[in-house]
């Protein structure tokens, strides 16, 4: 759960050069937040919070 944002945070789709991973569940892992190179999968209070 962020509580900055009010999301909590189910899965991160990591794109590198050579490969490209899914990783569910990522607050029970030690990965570094790259925005440039990830997307996620959010669930939110309301789209407007989404957004934020």
């Amino acid at each position: 759960m962020y509580e900055k944002w009010n999301v909590i945070l189910v899965a991160v789709r990591c794109s590198e050069l050579e490969k490209s991973k899914m990783i569910i569940n990522p607050i029970e892992k030690n990965c570094t937040v790259n925005p440039s190179k990830m997307r996620a999968i959010v669930i939110a209070r309301d789209y407007s919070d989404a957004l934020q």
